[in-house]
């Protein structure tokens, strides 16, 4: 999950700042799209590692015994 957090921080939370700020001034050029590709990969990434964790989880309360 750091990983998740990491990437969260590190890269989608200042690509969606810099994108917001240049689509709002109209300047969508080259590094627009770049952002834009590595924001996506990074989103896609974070969903990955998400739904690694929701299986870890759920096979963790699979194996938790019952309480009565």
């Amino acid at each position: 999950m750091q990983l998740a957090a990491v990437n969260g921080l590190l890269v989608l939370i200042p690509a969606a700042v810099f994108l917001g700020l240049r689509a709002r001034a109209g300047e969508l050029s080259g590094p627009f799209a770049t952002v834009q590709a590595v924001e996506l990969c990074a989103g896609a990434v974070n969903m990955v590692l998400l739904g690694r964790n929701l299986a870890a989880g759920l096979a963790m309360r699979a194996r938790a015994p019952r309480r009565a």
